[in-house]
């Protein structure tokens, strides 16, 4: 994922700038270059997202077309099998359901982490940027 790429970099970056003096906590920080990385990140959590939306939910539903044959014409076995054959199919169809839900809450909550720490770090930035003044 390249959000996770991005995140690495602005962790990169605040470790590597310089402490303010006579503090250990506080850093001098390129607003602009903070910033920057911070938007394009935004942007790509955006993205990522829409786009494992897209993936997990298919563009046009599987259809099957029924048996031009009529089942009681194979007798009791072909009504059985035609009976098995459906609920193997609603068991698969809920299966699937219930794994695009599990996958689109995770990505949700994966993306509401990643907002609040976006806006922790907004935070943060507008701490120094004050404490600066």
């Amino acid at each position: 994922m390249e959000a996770i790429g991005l995140i690495d970099t602005i962790i990169s970056l605040i470790n590597a700038c310089p402490k303010v003096r006579f503090s250990k906590t506080k850093i001098i920080v390129k607003k602009a270059e903070l910033l920057d990385m911070l938007e394009k990140l935004k942007l790509v959590i955006e993205t990522e997202g829409a786009a494992a939306k897209q993936s997990i939910v298919p563009q046009q539903p599987y259809i099957v077309k029924k048996a031009e044959i009529d089942p009681k014409t194979f007798g009791v076995e072909g009504e059985a099998l035609i009976r098995q054959a459906k609920e193997e199919a609603s068991n698969i169809r809920q299966g699937s359901d219930e794994y695009a839900k599990n996958v689109l809450s995770n990505l949700q909550i994966l993306l509401n982490k990643m907002m609040r720490n976006l806006e922790v770090s907004k935070e943060r930035l507008k701490t120094y940027r004050e404490a600066d003044k």
